[in-house]
């Protein structure tokens, strides 16, 4: 850059003293040339840097979706649909895994929740019963009670053997046992049959609707989809392969959304703003200038992180000054002409409202930047 003022200083100094003779080219006039030239240059370089930043640091982000299945046991991998670099639409098949074993636990749980319910009538009934087994064991106790009572008077007045007063007794014990368990069994057969949920359903049934639920989501995770419209790349994956729940096995990449990360230093930082204008010079299309407006400035970067370890910081001697982040997105009709790559890089030119006047130079530079890539290309 300062080459380049340089080149365009020295032609008005050969235009000014003799090409056209404007002035005498004595002493005085080459101190003033110097020192006019001095402050030409950096002057312009000052107003251009600060007021049009550049940076080569331009990169083309995407978003990347680590594709893993959402099942509660590994699978085998059945068909692998997708094609690698192969455009897909949200919702399209990638992989399948084998059914089988979920279609027998949804098979399963269909038929237990059939049993439940029609055990649901049953609760009743046998509540029914037990309260009929308790009506006919209170009578059977108060005629032991009875008996007891009147061998015991009998005994008492030698018009009884003792083996009948204890035979009584072990009758109105048995009697009263059986009444108690009796009453224990339609206790729990009625908490069987008012065991409901909030919304009146028997529990059993409850929960196996819900296990039979998540069983029949758990068989249509067996087809994996695409999250987003985007591509498979670096494909690996085949038919016969074992797959652990939750661990990638795809690489999604969304299509191009047209976000270029530009990198700048702190210095610079000030006069940008949203909306304002940014050419791209991306290395893989040479001679070529691509437009688009600043989206945000990411104004935090990592140096300014401090993560929690119950461990007080160390101050050493000073890191370097960390860049920050300024994100573009890329104007709908370039993002039409042109194929933006994730990772693709090169320089860009951010144009601020201040130094309107500037603006040509940082155009010139940058315009220069981007044709030299025919060079690099050259070689």
């Amino acid at each position: 850059m300062i080459a380049l003022l340089i080149d365009i200083y020295a032609l008005l100094v050969w235009l000014v003293f003799f090409r056209f003779k404007l002035l005498k080219f004595d002493l005085k006039a080459k101190i003033a040339t110097a020192v006019i030239g001095v402050l030409f240059c950096f002057g312009i370089l000052i107003a251009v840097n600060f007021l049009h930043p550049q940076s080569l640091d331009a990169r083309i982000f995407q978003q990347v979706v680590p594709v893993a299945t959402r099942l509660p046991q590994s699978g085998r991998v059945a068909e692998v649909v997708v094609h690698p670099n192969v455009p897909v639409k949200k919702g399209d098949v990638l992989f399948r895994i084998d059914p089988e074993p979920f279609q027998i636990e949804v098979d399963r749980l269909e038929a237990a929740l059939a049993e439940a319910e029609q055990n649901v009538p049953q609760l009743k009934a046998t509540y029914d019963a037990s309260v009929a087994t308790i009506d006919r064991l209170k009578e059977e106790s108060a005629f032991a009670r009875q008996e007891f009572a009147r061998f015991e008077r009998l005994a008492k007045e030698n018009a009884a053997t003792q083996e009948q007063f204890e035979e009584t007794s072990r009758n109105l014990r048995s009697a009263e046992a059986s009444l108690r368990e009796a009453e224990a069994q339609s206790a729990k057969a009625k908490l069987a049959m008012e065991a409901k949920t909030a919304d009146g359903e028997n529990v059993d049934v409850a929960q196996l609707k819900a296990q039979l639920a998540q069983a029949r989501y758990d068989l249509n995770e067996t087809t994996v989809r695409a999250p987003i419209d985007g591509f498979v790349t670096n494909l690996e994956l085949q038919p016969g392969f074992v797959v652990q729940p939750g661990v990638p096995v795809l690489t999604f990449v969304s299509n191009p959304d047209g976000v270029v990360v530009v990198t700048l230093p702190q210095e610079y930082l000030g006069t940008i703003e949203p909306e304002d204008e940014v050419e791209v010079a991306l290395d893989m299309y040479p001679g070529r200038m691509i437009r688009g407006k600043v989206e945000n400035v990411i104004w935090a970067t990592g140096q300014g992180q401090l993560t929690p370890s119950g461990q007080l910081p160390t101050a050493t001697e000073s890191s370097p000054a960390g860049r920050f982040a300024i994100k573009v997105r890329i104007d709908e009709d370039e993002q039409k002409r042109y194929r933006l790559p994730a990772g693709a890089a090169g320089a860009a030119a951010i144009y601020t409202k201040y130094g309107t006047p500037f603006r040509i130079v940082r155009r010139v530079i940058v315009r220069w930047y981007t044709w030299l890539n025919y060079l690099q290309i050259a070689m």
